[in-house]
């Protein structure tokens, strides 16, 4: 149950989706085990706290960026009854000192990397000293970061 209600608040998605892909990452691990439908963690979530814990650090933050494609699903047919595959990327921020993925943001694959950087920098951590940003090359195409 626990798990279940984890994955649901770390990804933001219903409970019914949630136990299908807590399936699918069982299957994918060729384990046997069982999910409850959807309906028994949401009886559960009622008595159950998800408590997604934070280990912090005691010093400045040295964020490392980088971003992967991510196939979202077919699309709709296109002319000649090809379907588009549709791609999302997402960006993942990790803390270095404590390896914790820190931030996350998911943007259609034709936004440019160093186009959400600054969004992405002030929006997750306008009260935090960030020492450090290291990311591939894509994230500074145009001069976002300084040169260090």
């Amino acid at each position: 149950m626990q798990t279940c209600l984890t994955l649901r608040a770390l990804f933001g998605v219903t409970l019914s989706q949630t136990t299908g892909f807590a399936e699918s990452l069982l299957r994918v691990a060729g384990l046997a085990w069982s999910v409850p439908d959807f309906s028994t963690p949401s009886r559960r979530q009622k008595t159950l706290t998800v408590d997604i814990a934070y280990r912090g650090s005691n010093r400045p933050l040295r964020l490392l960026i980088d971003g992967t494609g991510i196939r979202e699903a077919d699309g709709a047919p296109e002319r000649g009854g090809l379907k588009r595959r549709i791609w999302r990327k997402l960006h993942i921020g990790t803390d270095e000192g404590s390896l914790e993925i820190r931030t996350t943001d998911i943007t259609d694959d034709d936004v440019g990397d160093s186009l959400i950087l600054p969004a992405f920098l002030i929006q997750n951590f306008e009260d935090e000293e960030i020492t450090n940003v290291a990311a591939v090359g894509a994230y500074n195409a145009g001069n976002v970061m300084k040169q260090s």
